[in-house]
């Protein structure tokens, strides 16, 4: 549940608003497997998925996956990845096309990290280039560089009918098994069914802060387009509430813990 404590600094008065719970994942077996419906992925409009993260370990020893799914039988998949030398990486492969995108610098150190950081990860297409992407770090779009290409047509032929997406894992249906599990903690998970531009992310990082993605400030407006949206605030149990329109709630995987290790910050301005 969300907590509202009223401050003042000078004449100005403002609210501390905060998550109460984040989700801890052991790095092991520990995910959430939701739905993400596949016209998502194949969305003209692009889609967006954003999170955030604390890690154990910002150079882990073996790949792992912030968010993802593989449908093997079809061959499609899409993946949000840390790789073991701190780098993001997006793998996107749709009816035959396959990409990635790696920032060009490592994003996190070797070991914990102390704070909380929001990433941002939009995929658009054009009829001309095919599908682009783009990383963001709280507001800032990082550097990075593309290899290979997934085409307008492909990409609008994208199929995962069935096949479960994963939060801090990837689901790969050839063997049924949750993989490449993320060690840490993660909160706020959404998705859209667009493009979201920098001034829209922009939205969800600074003031006035947005809490439930359902709502618009002066910066952010796409409520329209939020497909899921899991703020982890149950506290306990095994499922999580899609707190989107769609009500496609998650059930956790493993032993996956809600912890009261969160980001604080305020609405408005002081």
């Amino acid at each position: 549940m969300l907590g509202l404590t009223t401050a003042i600094t000078g004449d100005i008065p403002y609210q501390l608003a905060f998550n109460e719970f984040s989700l801890q994942l052991d790095g092991t077996d520990d995910c959430v497997s939701v739905v993400v419906a596949e016209d998502t992925y194949r969305s003209t409009n692009g889609f967006t998925v954003s999170f955030m993260v604390k890690l154990d370990d910002g150079q882990p020893s073996s790949e792992q996956t912030f968010f993802g799914l593989n449908d093997r039988t079809t061959d499609n998949l899409f993946k949000i990845n840390l790789k073991t030398s701190g780098e993001i990486i997006i793998y996107h492969k749709a009816n035959g096309d396959s990409a990635s995108c790696i920032t060009d610098e490592a994003e996190f150190a070797n070991g914990a990290m102390s704070g909380w950081f929001r990433y941002t990860i939009v995929v658009n297409v054009t009829e001309e280039g095919g599908a682009d992407y783009g990383i963001y770090r709280n507001n800032t779009k990082l550097d990075t560089t593309k290899t290979d290409s997934v085409s307008a047509t492909n990409y609008a032929l994208f199929e995962c009918t069935g096949i479960a997406t994963a939060i801090g894992a990837n689901f790969n249906n050839a063997t049924g098994q949750f993989v490449d599990h993320i060690e840490g903690l993660i909160d706020e998970v959404a998705v859209w069914d667009i493009e979201l531009t920098q001034s829209q992310i922009t939205g969800l990082v600074s003031p006035p802060y947005v809490f439930d993605f359902n709502n618009s400030n002066s910066t952010y407006n796409k409520t329209s387009y939020l497909q899921n949206f899991y703020r982890f605030e149950e506290g306990s149990g095994t499922t999580v509430e899609d707190l989107s329109t769609n009500s496609n709630n998650g059930t956790i995987q493993g032993g996956a813990v809600f912890v009261s290790d969160v980001f604080h910050r305020g609405i408005g301005s002081a």
